[in-house]
């Protein structure tokens, strides 16, 4: 039975590369994430229906955790709610009335203003998402 020989090169090259492309892709997306949580909150604040104190609108805003944006309503007490957390006390503050004035009650009509600012980003985010790939290419 023949032998057969295998001779692999460039590894040490390919894992610098992946090395690379996984901190360029980190990088990136950290951006673009940043970018469309700032355009968020811009967006939130101007649909935001403004009372007689504003307080509502004064609370949107976001924060960044490593590569993930966050856009929600911050308390006097720096605590954060947002749309996808439970966040909120019985006294009325922004950290709980953004709900009533999202979704409305049974005596207000709903004003969303989280939705859509969030639909709106929705398609330039996944665009800039997609045009991440030459950049990355070019950092490897």
């Amino acid at each position: 039975m023949p032998l057969i020989d295998i001779k692999v090169e460039g590894i040490a090259k390919l894992q610098r590369m992946l090395t690379r492309a996984d901190g360029s892709v980190y990088n990136n997306s950290k951006e673009t994430v940043r970018g469309a949580t700032t355009q968020i909150t811009m967006r939130a604040k101007a649909l935001c229906p403004v009372g007689e104190t504003g307080r509502l609108q004064k609370s949107i805003g976001m924060m960044m955790m490593k590569a993930v944006g966050f856009v929600g309503i911050k308390g006097d007490d720096g605590r954060w709610s947002s749309p996808t957390s439970g966040g909120g006390r019985a006294m009325v503050t922004p950290r709980v009335y953004w709900r009533y004035v999202e979704f409305g009650t049974v005596r207000q009509p709903a004003q969303p203003f989280f939705r859509p600012a969030a639909e709106s980003s929705k398609g330039p985010f996944a665009y800039d998402m997609m045009a991440m790939g030459p950049k990355i290419e070019s950092d490897i």
